[in-house]
């Protein structure tokens, strides 16, 4: 067998990871219940969790997933339809909510979530205002002002005219 390897995952898709090693990217799959925990949860990884992995020498670039390390932040939401938590991302610093004040319109619930998920998570929550270059209503504009008041950064830019980026 193999020697084992550090990794992060990049992605997953159902049971299959790419996760990224010093020697590449492997495509793994979770070796038997390795992960199995008693918390329910819709999915066991996510971009961000780093995991031990043992490369398959018959199939090159392949690999199986047989450990996973402690997470020190963890950014989910409710998966309505598994019914249970999901992962979205492991192990990073910062949640950037990306919202535009038109087109479509800013929405203060969903930001509402995503700030409550990364404090939930520990991670630094950050709002980035979009499209800036199209105007902002009053309204909205306030309301982003008592997000700056309650202690969240909020970084206004436009993509499209570069201000800001």
């Amino acid at each position: 067998m193999a020697d084992a390897l550090a990794g992060r995952v990049l992605s997953g898709i159902n049971t299959i990871y790419d996760v990224e090693t010093d020697g590449g990217v492997l495509r793994c799959r979770i070796k038997g219940k390795v992960l199995k925990t008693d918390a329910r949860a819709y999915n066991p990884l996510a971009p961000g969790d780093e995991v031990t992995v043992v490369p398959d020498p018959a199939t090159p670039g392949t690999g199986l997933i047989t450990g996973h390390a402690p997470r020190r932040t963890a950014l989910a939401r409710w998966n309505r339809k598994g019914r249970a938590p999901q992962l979205l991302a492991a192990n990073a610093e910062v949640a950037a909510c990306v919202a535009s004040g038109r087109s479509p319109p800013l929405r203060p619930r969903f930001l509402d979530r995503v700030l409550a998920a990364a404090a939930d998570g520990g991670l630094e929550p950050l709002i980035v205002l979009n499209k800036v270059d199209l105007g902002l209503e009053a309204a909205d504009e306030e309301r982003l002002d008592d997000y700056a008041r309650l202690g969240y950064r909020v970084h206004r830019c436009s993509a499209a005219s570069g201000e800001g980026v």
